[in-house]
């Protein structure tokens, strides 16, 4: 190991050793001392047997302080505990159980485990290659021992693993204010962590416009006979991107990117839904040839009426060519992530345009398609197989 390297031991001993359980509060001491007073002390304390930590106090500490005080013997059990590390588990996670600890501190507790469990599931894995089932040192032994590191962790300080994954990365990533608020109790963890993912949103929202205000992307060269596009209009609330004002959209030079005869399908949102229409036929010169609404598979927000629907607004330039094929009006589709349009759509457009196709404000790469804009890959692309079996 090179000197700049920590065992893993080591560090996870230091990080339990930093974890402070609460003491118990008077009301809770009083009860306690009362019962030894009546009944005796009911549990045994747990008193380290070495090599680790010899002598001391593993659970139990208020009672060995209380029998003092009443006059009375302490019973205690020896254990044997190899290592610090493994003392101080014991430690928390014994009298995590009996006082319930918040979740944010049981994970905690986690965190400060994970370096000594992945040593240790790397220790099997490298003791164990090359020698035939059975021969292995280092045995799985139990069934809490299965599984991914973090599962593991996850039951060892009894949490879903999902919870504890969730928590995690609250207290990894959030904010001072919000980690505050999770460990004071002030926020669950599925609370915390969706204040985290909005957090994160608007963190990654106002990088992405500061980008884009500093070097501006240039529109792609070349001319297209069709156009897709699906500006970011200037919705309320949280959203994962910057928005544009009304003017920037209907500033944006359409007249450069379309052939002579061209089709334009501009998606819009319901608020927005006219002022789309007035922007495709006075600002950038276009004929409106029909409206395709997305008939989404759940409601969304709005007051009085919940969204359930999209619409995308199909505008021409000159006479572009369309293949017959009986296309509908009304699209069903799944939701997906915020502002990705259904696979259905993308196929209605090849089939009924020929030529080649550009996307503006695209998210997502697709094959055949040129694509503009500041979050192309946003988005993995799926075959039209995986959307059907999603």
């Amino acid at each position: 190991m090179e000197a700049h390297e920590q065992n893993p031991n080591s560090l996870a001993e230091q990080a339990l050793a930093a974890i402070d359980l609460p003491p118990a509060n008077a009301e809770q001491r009083a009860a306690l001392k009362e019962s030894i007073a009546t009944e005796g002390v009911l549990v045994a304390v747990i008193v380290s047997a070495g090599p680790a930590l010899e002598g001391a106090v593993a659970d139990g500490q208020a009672r060995v302080e209380l029998c003092a005080e009443l006059g009375i013997d302490c019973p205690s059990e020896q254990r044997v505990f190899a290592s610090e590390a493994e003392f101080q588990l014991y430690r928390l996670l014994t009298n995590s159980k009996r006082r319930q600890l918040p979740a944010a501190q049981l994970i905690r507790i986690g965190l400060a485990l994970e370096p000594l469990e992945r040593a240790r599931a790397a220790a099997r894995k490298a003791q164990g290659k090359g020698k035939r089932r059975g021969e292995k040192a280092l045995p799985v032994a139990l069934p809490e021992e299965k599984g991914e590191t973090r599962e593991l962790i996850a039951r060892q300080v009894g949490l879903k693993p999902s919870s504890y994954a969730r928590g995690a990365k609250v207290l990894c990533e959030g904010s001072p204010a919000l980690v505050a608020a999770f460990e004071a109790g002030r926020e669950t963890v599925n609370s915390a962590h969706r204040r985290l993912q909005a957090e994160q949103r608007r963190s990654e929202r106002l990088a992405l416009a500061e980008r884009l205000q500093r070097q501006p992307l240039p529109l792609p060269e070349g001319r297209f006979p069709v156009l897709v596009l699906d500006p970011p209009w200037p919705e309320q609330g949280e959203l994962p991107y910057p928005t544009e004002s009304l003017e920037a959209i209907a500033a944006l030079s359409l007249a450069e990117l379309l052939t002579e005869d061209a089709s334009v399908w501009l998606w819009t949102t319901n608020r927005f839904l006219f002022e789309a229409e007035a922007i495709g036929r006075e600002r950038w010169g276009l004929e409106r040839r029909g409206v395709l609404t997305w008939a989404k598979d759940r409601l969304g927000t709005g007051f009085p009426l919940r969204g359930q629907t999209e619409h995308c607004l199909l505008f021409s330039q000159g006479k572009p060519l369309f293949l017959p094929g009986g296309a509908s009006t009304l699209l069903h589709g799944p939701v997906r992530e915020h502002s990705r349009k259904p696979e259905k759509f993308y196929e209605l457009v090849e089939a009924l345009c020929p030529g080649a196709k550009l996307e503006l404000f695209a998210r997502e790469r697709r094959p055949g398609w040129h694509v503009w804009g500041a979050e192309t890959a946003r988005f993995p692309a799926r075959s039209p197989d995986e959307e059907e079996a999603a």
